[in-house]
């Protein structure tokens, strides 16, 4: 072992510890003095915050986005009632922070609104970046930079752990793997908590290991601020309890003898003390204040489930004031919630998910150079077992808080039913990004060098091939890009931003010469289309702001986002199925009913009269939602004419292409169950479903 290497583990253990943690190192390559990994390291990083900047910039908000930042505004605006998202405060004050010199003013319907306000976060975000007042598109470029800001010292910190474990080279794949990842690169380029939770709980599980192994006044700030700072980020950042008991106990069983009265001891206090810090961490955040403006009791007692044991943990910490009443109140939303979400994998349709949804997604998300790195360097690894046991235990040893974390966050999130992006999944990458860096140990010295260069070429063709739309990036087995929406849609491929894009193609499409037909077109996302220069038809949206209108679908042009056309969003969604084509049946000609009463207002209004405005309000949206439902269910067999985007599908549909969509027998019919998680419901609730 060289001087550089036990450097890297020389944790004041005791003496069988200090031995396995100072050989952890198998590849004989310590890190170096030079200053040369840290030059392309930093390059490196520049890179990532170059293209992340790009898409920042090139992209209207997403869908979680405006929340994100009106909540944030509101805890820095005095005075202001509170916004609150149930992700916790921290994140959403480091994304509006920088948006306070431009004086954003939110909403004035929020001084109306009784605070906390809980559950408008979405539509005061909307209208919030829309807002006339002040340039919404300023405020988000200012909180996407914010976020880069963390992507880079996520980067920055895989960097370090990577180096102090296995040296210059490893570390710097790992790095090179995570600044070309199309998944890390577009969700560091969105003001959305998970880069930041991702960030917290690096920080706080390697904090952790290192208190462990030296429970010094230092490590145990540090653990304490990284935990406080996770534990006011994301409710997620709970699993960070399992992760420290694995960590305790790997530590405490390489102790000979078990018990240890004073390592024990200096180990309790250490904790205890990082436990109070995260304390403090936690109140700070929240201002030092129980509440601004208090749940009423029936609020409070709404979100208690008496069988959850978290629940009613809230309560006893409610009760004897020893947390902030709004963290409180998202630990109790978020311990009653069921966590049905509708979600979509491989042409099926889910209100429950799948266990395997995010190691699916993850796969066919991931270059093939990185899954290819990921499997040589587990080869690599295992080789180094082989050859040298006790030196392959100590580098498992070493790696037992990224691999904690990976696991742990891993499991529960596939235990869990909220399949709706593989952002929920990036606490389980720097695992993925740590592993693979280990290529660089393969024993094969003649052809190792031309496997890392080919694997940091590859990587690096892809991430330039989605160089404008990273978000969307799916591997050649889940279609590749352009086919990727039959894979995977939601915030997986597209999540509302690309509307600026559409503006663009809008604008082209008049300028050329030649008459147009007009434009249709069906959004996901959670803009104000209203800001936006798109003169079409507005068909369901995923926020369907548009009054019932009666309107009829001609030739045209039809430009629908993925996520539309896959039905997973609105009041009617899901596969094609006999409920629906009945209803649809049963509407169609009541609507021609009231097409044909249509000759002048007065008999319109004569004609509606018969059974109530309301009546027909409600018959006038279902047949919309209908309609469009079976116009998708056709379109989903056919290949778009144009893309505008990945997730901006065109299709050119004349009058008898609609009419053997609308009319003609289905082209898609699946059984009435054919969204798995449906069994308890009404067929009227499926169908329906809002």
């Amino acid at each position: 072992m060289t001087p550089g290497g036990a450097d890297r583990t020389t944790l004041a253990v005791p003496r069988s510890s200090a031995n396995i943690a100072a050989s952890c190192m198998p590849d004989p390559t310590p890190p170096s003095s030079s200053l040369r990994p840290l030059v392309v390291a930093a390059g490196l990083l520049a890179l990532f915050a170059t293209w992340a900047w790009h898409d920042a910039r090139t992209h209207s908000a997403t869908f979680d986005e405006p929340g994100f930042l009106v909540a944030g505004t509101s805890y820095l605006t005095p005075g202001a009632p509170e916004i609150t998202t149930t992700n916790l405060r921290l994140a959403q004050l480091w994304l509006a922070a920088p948006l306070q010199p431009l004086q954003p003013k939110l909403p004035e319907i929020v001084a109306k609104l009784p605070a906390p306000i809980v559950g408008a976060d979405s539509d005061l975000g909307r209208v919030f970046l829309a807002d006339p007042r002040h340039d919404g598109a300023a405020l988000l470029r200012r909180g996407r930079a914010a976020a880069i800001a963390l992507g880079v010292a996520l980067g920055a910190v895989l960097f370090a752990w990577a180096r102090r474990l296995h040296g210059d080279g490893p570390a710097l794949l790992t790095l090179a793997l995570f600044c070309l990842n199309p998944v890390m690169v577009s969700n560091s380029a969105l003001a959305t908590t998970d880069v930041a939770v991702t960030l917290a709980f690096v920080a706080a599980t390697w904090t952790a290991w290192r208190l462990l192994h030296h429970p010094t006044i230092l490590n145990t700030l540090a653990t304490g601020l990284a935990l406080g700072a996770l534990l006011s980020t994301k409710l997620s950042g709970l699993l960070i309890a399992p992760i420290f008991a694995v960590l305790l106990v790997v530590r405490l069983a390489t102790e000979r003898p078990f018990f240890t009265p004073r390592l024990w001891l200096r180990l309790a206090l250490g904790l205890l003390g990082a436990g109070a810090v995260a304390w403090g961490v936690i109140w700070a955040v929240y201002g030092f204040r129980f509440t601004s403006a208090p749940l009423t009791p029936e609020a409070w007692a709404a979100a208690h489930r008496p069988d959850s044991a978290l629940s009613t943990l809230a309560g006893w910490l409610h009760e004897h004031r020893l947390m902030p009443e709004t963290w409180l109140a998202d630990l109790r939303v978020f311990a009653t919630s069921s966590g049905h979400r509708r979600t979509y994998l491989l042409g099926e349709h889910a209100l429950d998910g799948w266990w395997y949804f995010f190691p699916v997604v993850w796969f066919f998300k991931t270059p093939f150079a990185a899954l290819a790195a990921l499997a040589l360097g587990a080869v690599a690894a295992g080789l180094t077992w082989r050859r040298d046991p006790a030196g392959g235990r100590a580098a498992l040893y070493a790696l037992t808080p990224v691999l904690a974390l990976g696991a742990i966050y891993g499991a529960a999130t596939m235990s869990g039913q909220l399949n709706i992006g593989i952002r929920h999944w990036l606490p389980v990458f720097p695992l993925v990004f740590v592993v693979a860096g280990l290529a660089v140990n393969l024993p094969w010295s003649r052809f190792r060098s031309a496997v890392i260069a080919l694997i940091v070429a590859a990587s690096a063709f892809d991430a330039w091939r989605v160089r404008e739309h990273p978000l969307a990036f799916v591997n050649a087995l889940g279609g590749g890009t352009t086919h990727g929406y039959r894979t995977v849609v939601d915030s997986s491929f597209e999540w509302g931003g690309d509307l600026p894009a559409l503006e663009r193609w809008l604008a082209a499409r008049r300028a050329a010469p030649g008459e147009k037909p007009p434009v249709y077109f069906s959004y996901f996302g959670n803009n104000d289309l209203k800001r936006w220069k798109i003169d079409a038809v507005l068909l369901p949206q995923s926020f369907d702001l548009r009054p019932a209108s009666a309107y009829g679908l001609g030739p045209g042009t039809y430009v629908l986002s993925a996520t539309m056309l896959q039905g997973v969003y609105g009041e009617v969604n899901g596969p094609w199925r006999p409920s629906l084509e009945r209803a649809y049946v049963e509407l169609h000609p009541l609507m021609q009913r009231l097409d044909a009463a249509n000759t002048s207002p007065e008999a319109l209004n004569a004609f509606i009269g018969q059974e109530g405005s309301d009546v027909w309000r409600q018959r006038i949206r279902a047949y919309d939602w209908l309609r469009f439902g079976r116009l998708c269910a056709w379109l989903r067999g056919r290949e778009p004419s144009a893309r505008i985007t990945p997730g901006l599908l065109v299709f050119e549909l004349s009058a008898e292409n609609l009419r053997v969509a609308l009319l003609d027998p289905p082209a898609e019919l699946r059984p009435d169950d054919a969204i798995k998680g449906t069994k308890n419901l009404t067929q009227e609730q499926v169908d329906f479903r809002k």
